[in-house]
């Protein structure tokens, strides 16, 4: 990722006047889009071209991927080649990053992509839906979703209001817009509740859908546009 007048600069060699000066003067296109921040951040995933009587590419971006994947319990959300079961292996040989972590022992919808702009809104924002099903050790009362809803004080703060509902008898979905580590079993902790499965469902409008435990599927191309909007209004202009 580099600042866009720097990846001028050495692209073509001109001074950082000349780069803000073809910038300015909205002769530089980002992903089709004409862009005026000279600071905007590029990836190697873009395709920048100069516009007007050059029209040159100054980089054709590489191809953007989103995989839709199920994770299943008992594989780690990391990348690294020395964990024997960590995401490393499921995806050897392509430069993919998981998008919304689980920890080990839950399971559900991770979205693995090349795409940075969307890992970073969907992980540095409190405004993403994540919703998931969770089911616990015992039945479980109207008053505890309710306090699941409204909020638990856990690693030293109460949790943001959620949006909860019934499955079953001690089965229920929730729905968060904050992701701290192990949240959910935590909660469940407060209220003396112990969770025995827990299965991420849907990031924003991405369903996990009827996708099996280690299997994954190609996201669909509305549901990339939907995915994209989560930062295409921010990076017009900049």
């Amino acid at each position: 990722m580099a600042a866009l007048d720097k990846m001028l600069m050495r692209a073509l060699q001109i001074s950082r006047l000349n780069a803000h000066g073809m910038i300015k003067g909205m002769f530089i296109q980002v992903n089709g889009v004409t862009v005026t921040n000279p600071k905007l951040s590029v990836l190697n995933t873009d395709t920048i071209k100069v516009t007007g009587v050059s029209n040159a590419l100054v980089q054709i971006g590489q191809p953007l991927y989103y995989q839709v994947y199920h994770k299943p319990r008992g594989v780690e959300c990391t990348l690294s080649a020395a964990i024997s079961n960590s995401l490393f292996y499921c995806f050897e040989g392509l430069e993919l990053y998981p998008v919304g972590r689980l920890d080990k022992d839950s399971e559900g919808l991770v979205l693995m992509t090349n795409d940075g702009r969307l890992y970073k809104a969907i992980t540095t924002h409190d405004t993403i839906e994540k919703e998931y099903e969770v089911t616990v050790n015992r039945n479980i009362s109207d008053a505890e979703l309710s306090q699941l809803a409204s909020g638990i004080e856990i690693m030293g703060s109460i949790t943001l209001p959620a949006i909860v509902s019934r499955c079953g008898n001690s089965k229920f979905r929730i729905i968060l817009k904050e992701g701290r580590n192990r949240q959910i079993r935590r909660m469940c902790y407060k209220l003396n509740l112990e969770v025995e499965r827990l299965v991420r469902i849907r990031i924003h409008d991405l369903m996990i859908g009827d996708l099996n435990p280690g299997e994954f599927r190609n996201a669909t191309a509305g549901e990339i546009e939907l995915l994209r909007s989560l930062y295409k209004h921010k990076f017009i202009g900049g």
